[in-house]
């Protein structure tokens, strides 16, 4: 990435960015994860029965971002742990693996500090990624 597109950010809203990626990372990927395949509502799982347990390897990263892949994965895992509709386990254990290849990142501000004009305090961020959930 040009670094003179992030001269705006602040080096202390730093963390404030990476939690706001780990959210929405979190938020679209558990979606799509648990939504694939159905168009209708139900209550509870909308996977298949005999799919009980994932493996998560680590994402590739071929997004230009350092470090995107291990904010990502924790994420992700962390989310599916606490969602608890599918267990994490090892790869031999496994119903499915989750490959995650992200392609792309984009943080665009959107608002800006009152008192200093060059700090954004809001920012939209975009990821791209190509998800594989793979049935073991």
């Amino acid at each position: 990435m040009n670094p003179h597109k992030r001269s705006f950010v602040d080096p202390a809203s730093t963390t404030a960015r990476r939690a706001a990626l780990g959210l929405i990372v979190v938020l679209c990927m558990t979606a799509c994860i648990l939504a694939s395949g159905c168009l209708g509502y139900r209550i509870g799982s909308t996977l298949p029965p005999d799919i009980r347990t994932v493996y998560v390897p680590a994402f590739a990263n071929r997004s230009g971002e350092p470090e995107l892949e291990a904010a990502t994965t924790t994420a992700v895992i962390r989310e599916l742990q606490r969602d608890g509709t599918l267990k994490i386990t090892d790869s031999d254990e496994a119903d499915v693996r989750l490959e995650v290849t992200l392609t792309g990142y984009r943080l665009q501000p959107l608002r800006y500090s009152e008192e200093r004009p060059t700090e954004s305090t809001e920012f939209r961020l975009t990821l791209e990624a190509d998800v594989i959930l793979w049935k073991q």
